[in-house]
């Protein structure tokens, strides 16, 4: 009679599986940084399934091979840039891609789908291979190998499965990250470059940019990035105006003068550009003295 408590060899493996499960999860969404997150998960994996090796390959849009990824239980993820693609016209990891659906090489001498390459670093007698889709699209593989042949049952894409669809998230929203990010940098050189002070003020009415010309004009500081309009622009005629969203001159405490242009920008909030006319104001002023 079994002991009460006793857990099998099956109940633990399943275990584990959840324990990845929720370890891959919180990995995925504890970071962007992409080539850090997938070798992290990738290691976690190998570990799991008793693997030899593991390895996912990353494709730009037209299906090329952008990097690898290759983990082994006792060393560190190695990110590579492949420079030959034999791998995508010939062996499994080809075949997983035109078909975008899981293989199992149950016995690689029996497997005409695997192909053994001079660099290949580990003897592989079985693996299993699958896709990381975005929709239709094969954004990258995943690839565990063993020793032994018949390592790998179908039980194995139940969970890899999951995996693989947590990393198509987690890719689409690196790209996205990125794509912003680039944006970002360059909307924020092309500010910088503009003399007249501009400030971007997203849709909660916080100061999220301005350039130095807006620093010097107004006194900001660094710290003010992020804050209430409120709490960052002190000049209330001022404030006031930029929380109007409309084209207005404005007149500051000091007497400054200011035309204050603001533009809506889809998605961001709006752009507030100021310009100085105080001393055309003031010229303005004479000539009508003048002329009356």
């Amino acid at each position: 009679m079994a002991k009460t408590g006793a857990v099998s060899k099956v109940e633990a493996q399943a275990q584990a599986w959840v324990r990845l499960l929720f370890d891959v999860s919180r990995a995925f969404s504890s970071s962007l940084e992409l080539d850090d997150v997938l070798g992290q998960v990738l290691k976690m994996t190998v570990k799991i399934a008793n693997a030899s090796e593991g390895s996912i390959f990353l494709f730009n849009d037209e299906g090329h091979i952008l990097r690898s990824i290759i983990a082994r239980q006792e060393l560190p993820p190695e990110v590579k840039t492949p420079v030959v693609e034999t791998v995508m016209r010939e062996g499994v990891a080809g075949w997983v891609f035109a078909n975008k659906k899981p293989a199992i090489v149950r016995d690689t001498k029996d497997d005409e789908r695997w192909k053994e390459f001079p660099d290949d670093r580990l003897l592989t007698r079985s693996a299993i291979s699958v896709p990381i889709l975005e929709g239709q699209q094969v954004r990258g593989i995943f690839t565990l190998t063993h020793g032994e042949p018949n390592a790998f049952s179908e039980d194995y894409i139940n969970v890899l499965g999951p995996i693989a669809e947590q990393a198509s998230i987690a890719i689409r929203n690196a790209v996205v990250y990125t794509k912003t990010r680039s944006e970002w940098v360059a909307l924020q050189a092309i500010l910088q470059a503009v003399r007249e002070p501009v400030l971007v003020i997203d849709n909660q009415d916080q100061l999220t940019l301005f350039n130095k010309a807006a620093a010097d004009e107004l006194d900001l500081k660094k710290s003010d990035e992020n804050k209430p309009l409120d709490k960052a622009i002190r000049d209330l005629r001022l404030r006031e105006a930029l929380a109007s969203r409309e084209n207005q001159q404005v007149t500051l405490g000091d007497g400054r003068i200011f035309d204050c242009s603001v533009n809506e920008v889809l998605g961001m909030g709006r752009v507030a550009t100021l310009h100085d006319v105080t001393v055309l104001n003031k010229l303005l002023e004479l000539v009508n003295k003048w002329l009356g």
